[in-house]
């Protein structure tokens, strides 16, 4: 019998779209469905990807889309993001995982807000991505535990708190190594460390952690 593929979720926002890393996955058939937020439509348009739901107020895309998929349209005056709406259509939905393209690079506010919704994911212990151009981050839940195949060149890796308080946090292949360390919400510890071996693992006991690394070390 083969093995189940996991149910994973593909979110496209409207920043800059990591094509090449989208395309690699869903040419590999790795996405159980694929959503357009708004303008990510635009995105998915441009390199022929037909969306399973497209969701939002749609003011920055400009129109309604059509076609042969679900269309969940929201007033534009609203109390949720068009992000945390397609989040809520994802998680209802029960997955294993949530990949999210095209919430990076662009606006501070917006970038805070999605690592505020990868924060959310996190809670109900669905693994979660924000996939960028040359950085992508990650979202922790301890009791947990997270691996890189390094195979970038550049092998900068940091760590925040989205906690006020993490404990027991331990790594392996790092070049400052944490051995049940203590990171907190307003200082600066896991900020800049290095990858110096290529099968890198962080784990971590209490609190969550947001691990920010280059999207390069995601290609295989």
């Amino acid at each position: 019998m083969s093995e189940q593929k996991p149910k994973i979720y593909a979110l496209v926002g409207a920043s800059e779209f990591n094509d090449q890393h989208f395309l690699a996955n869903y040419n590999n058939n790795a996405f159980y469905k694929v959503i357009a937020i708004d303008a990510g439509f635009e995105h998915l348009k441009k390199i022929n990807v037909v969306p399973d739901i497209a969701i939002g107020d749609f003011d920055s895309l400009g129109y309604v889309p059509e076609g042969d998929f679900r269309v969940m349209q929201y007033p534009v005056d609203k109390d949720k993001t068009d992000l945390e709406l397609a989040i809520e259509e994802a998680i209802s939905d029960k997955p294993q995982c949530i990949m999210i393209y095209g919430i990076l690079g662009k606006r501070l506010d917006h970038e805070i807000s999605a690592i505020q919704m990868l924060s959310r994911v996190a809670d109900f212990r669905i693994g979660v991505f924000a996939i960028g151009l040359e950085q992508s981050a990650v979202v922790i839940n301890g009791p947990s535990e997270f691996g890189l195949k390094a195979v970038g060149n550049d092998k900068t890796l940091s760590i925040f708190a989205l906690t006020d308080v993490v404990g027991g946090l331990d790594s392996k292949g790092l070049k400052w190594p944490y051995v049940n360390t203590t990171l907190s919400s307003v200082m600066s510890l896991g900020i800049s460390n290095e990858i110096i071996e290529n099968d890198m693992k962080i784990k971590v006991q209490h609190g969550k952690i947001l691990i920010v690394f280059a999207t390069d070390h995601l290609k295989e």
